[in-house]
């Protein structure tokens, strides 16, 4: 009762719903993966659809017509996994690959509900994606993610699961949820401020009642939220 009210949540609901948003984000929400933990609550489970999920992506990646080098489709989603969560340069994105075709072949596989934050330096709505300013790249899935990095089931069971890559899984949960909530045909956007003398970033910028609304992901109490009062 204590949620959506003034009153202070007890502890014990938060840890346990702390418990349950790190079950989700290991198993994460492809419908066979949870299935699978349902059934038999093995994480090793869950993680072996994972990997038959991105194989058959891989092996679906010929269906993506329309570009001149179709290698360049499979250099992008090898390389996926190392971007996630992050900010990105299509010129570097995969070693050796032409900056304006990985744009093509990374444009083609939003289709498949890739998504792209992107950049902005509006204060007011609408948001205007800021120019040579780079996006920063959320994953379908999170646990599809941590398993194409590699993570080991036993080692995320028994780590804190927020703090992954930096705090990086946060972002990419918050990202995902935020997405869901809004309109298909509405880009998410995060704010930045970028100078000779110094760089201020705010995580996510959400449209409420014409105004813009900040959000920063934290997974703990440090930190001064600088970019934040920057922005405000």
């Amino acid at each position: 009762e204590a949620v959506g009210t003034r009153h202070a949540i007890p502890m014990a609901l938060k840890n346990l719903a702390r418990d349950m948003l790190g079950l989700y984000l290991r198993v994460g929400g492809m419908p066979e993966a949870m299935a699978r933990w349902v059934e038999t609550e093995d994480l090793t489970a869950a993680r072996l659809v994972h990997h038959d999920l991105l194989q058959s992506l891989s092996e679906d990646l010929h269906k993506y017509q329309g570009l001149r080098d179709p290698g360049y489709l499979e250099a992008a989603f090898e390389s996926l996994r190392h971007h996630y969560g992050a900010r990105f340069k299509y010129a570097n994105f995969a070693p050796g690959y032409r900056s304006q075709l990985m744009h093509a072949a990374l444009s083609k596989m939003e289709s498949a509900h890739l998504t792209r934050a992107l950049p902005t330096s509006s204060l007011e709505i609408p948001c205007v994606m800021r120019p040579r300013s780079a996006p920063k790249l959320l994953p379908l899935d999170t646990a599809l993610a941590l398993t194409s990095m590699g993570y080991d089931a036993r080692e995320l069971a028994r780590s804190p699961i927020d703090t992954a890559l930096g705090g990086r899984v946060a972002e990419m949960f918050v990202g995902q949820e935020l997405l869901s909530v809004t309109d298909s045909s509405e880009d998410l956007y995060f704010w930045v401020s970028e100078s000779s003398r110094a760089n201020a970033e705010v995580d996510f910028l959400v449209p409420h009642e014409n105004q813009l609304l900040p959000i920063e992901v934290k997974t703990s109490a440090a930190g001064s939220l600088k970019s934040l009062h920057q922005f405000l």
